[in-house]
């Protein structure tokens, strides 16, 4: 919330809470690690929390080499207006390809709504009983395809009318999901929230916007 705790008074963070109550909280860890190297112990618990992979964590020197990728957005934080230009171009074959890590899936029953991607992601990731996989995500004319890299095998294959909502948290943007039924959304019973995660950010919403406007485009054809 842009506020120092440093020195507050006691209960400050229950009044912060108060006043942005419902709103995302975001978290920027300023120490990585210590100067021997060792992972700065009070955030160790918080990033095991979100299966976050401790490796990651560099020193500035390690990071600094993202920071000359040039002045580019992150993807929350884009204007309307600056989206087109993250629209991803298929290819002439009309399919746009990604490799990522699909996390798991979440049960919904009949409730489709988008509203679920938020407590779906993090039903997923923090259950560990599920396994990871690295998939292909290919998204064509109509439908997403996820096969498995190792054995090229279809793990799942929704077409757009299946779909009824696709996106992810603003709090953990590498995390991604689509909301899919087992039949056409509007007379879906039964629906599924399909997890995944990916490496960069950027290119998190480069797939969640090839979903989005093939949805679109399905439907409006439809």
């Amino acid at each position: 919330y842009t506020e120092s705790l440093r020195g507050s008074k006691r209960g400050k963070v229950r009044e912060l809470f108060q006043i942005y109550k419902g709103m995302p909280v975001y978290v920027s860890f300023v120490k990585g690690r210590l100067p021997n190297g060792q992972i700065y112990r009070p955030i160790v618990h918080l990033l095991r929390q979100i299966d976050f992979d401790l490796s990651r964590v560099g020193t500035c020197q390690e990071i600094q080499p993202d920071l000359v990728k040039g002045t580019r957005k992150p993807a929350h934080a884009l204007l309307p207006e600056e989206e087109q230009d993250e629209i991803p171009v298929h290819g002439p074959d009309g399919k746009a390809e990604y490799t990522v890590v699909y996390r798991g899936v979440c049960p919904l029953g009949e409730d489709g709504r988008v509203d679920r991607i938020h407590d779906s992601i993090e039903s997923v990731i923090t259950n560990k009983g599920l396994n990871k996989e690295i998939v292909k995500i290919q998204t064509t004319e109509t439908g997403v395809e996820i096969r498995r890299r190792s054995s090229n095998e279809i793990l799942l294959n929704h077409s757009y009318t299946e779909v009824s909502a696709c996106g992810r948290r603003t709090d953990m943007l590498l995390y991604f999901a689509y909301i899919a039924g087992e039949t056409t959304c509007n007379m879906a019973k039964d629906f599924k929230c399909y997890v995944f995660e990916s490496d960069d950010a950027a290119e998190a919403k480069i797939i969640l916007c090839s979903i989005a406007q093939g949805f679109e485009r399905t439907h409006w054809f439809l």
